[in-house]
């Protein structure tokens, strides 16, 4: 502190200037007053600071909740869209399911017909199928709508020849002719339209080296040798064959 007649700088407890000897107590009073109230502010300050720091605080969690729920709020709507998407797609797996689950029982399509054909017998198919009857020419065609070119099954009667010739005899020669040119054959006994029947399975390579398989079924019915043949290229035969095998089961012979 400062001595106010000389203004010689003193001890802020020195009583008397060292000076003048002026009374210094009025003025040690005045600033030690001085220095509480600079301490109110300094304390009131600190107490600012504090209550913005809080509400700061307070801002910022209620910031980051309203974040959270925004987030859970658009996850749930994405997992509704995404589960609406999911029950789509499993809508669509549920035909693409049924689809591969068609591949696997080799059924592309959901439903059938029954035809009765020129060749005198009926015949059930898959609706996925495309059928054609050529009775000037005495064959029967049937062919999956989204097959490629070398998948069908081809149907024709004939009498046998030399007559009297057996289904098994028949059976036979296509199989030695089979194995003559190449291919393997297995064979498998059936019947078809409640008659015996003999079923060849054979595997070989076309002219351009494209492997293909067959499944050729005979029967016999009125004096009649029945040819169902059915070709595919070896990738797409699996898919198919089993409607084919289905379709072989509900022959019924009209005639």
């Amino acid at each position: 502190m400062f001595c106010p007649e000389c203004g010689n700088e003193e001890e802020p407890d020195s009583v008397f200037c060292s000076r003048c000897g002026a009374d210094l107590s009025s003025v040690a009073e005045k600033a030690e007053a001085g220095k509480g109230q600079e301490k109110e502010p300094a304390a009131a300050g600190g107490g600012r600071a504090v209550v913005v720091l809080v509400g700061i605080v307070a801002l910022l969690v209620v910031a980051l909740i309203v974040v959270v729920l925004v987030f859970t709020v658009f996850k749930s709507d994405g997992n509704g869209s995404d589960d609406g998407k999911a029950t789509g797609t499993r809508a669509e797996d549920g035909e693409q399911s049924s689809n591969a689950g068609d591949e696997k029982t080799t059924r592309p399509s959901a439903g059938s017909e029954t035809v009765t054909t020129s060749l005198g017998f009926a015949l059930t198919y898959p609706t996925g199928w495309e059928y054609a009857d050529s009775e000037e020419e005495g064959w029967v065609e049937l062919r999956p709508r989204n097959a490629p070119e070398f998948c069908n099954l081809a149907i024709n009667s004939y009498k046998p020849f030399p007559p009297g010739e057996t289904l098994g005899d028949i059976a036979v020669g296509e199989q030695r002719a089979a194995e003559a040119s190449g291919r393997t054959v297995k064979r498998t006994d059936t019947t078809i339209g409640g008659g015996p029947a003999v079923i060849l399975f054979e595997t070989y390579a076309g002219e351009s080296g494209v492997p293909f398989k067959t499944m050729l079924a005979l029967t016999m019915n009125g004096g009649e040798i029945y040819r169902f043949e059915y070709v595919s290229v070896t990738d797409d035969y699996d898919r198919y064959a089993g409607d084919v095998t289905e379709m072989l089961g509900s022959v019924r012979f009209t005639d």
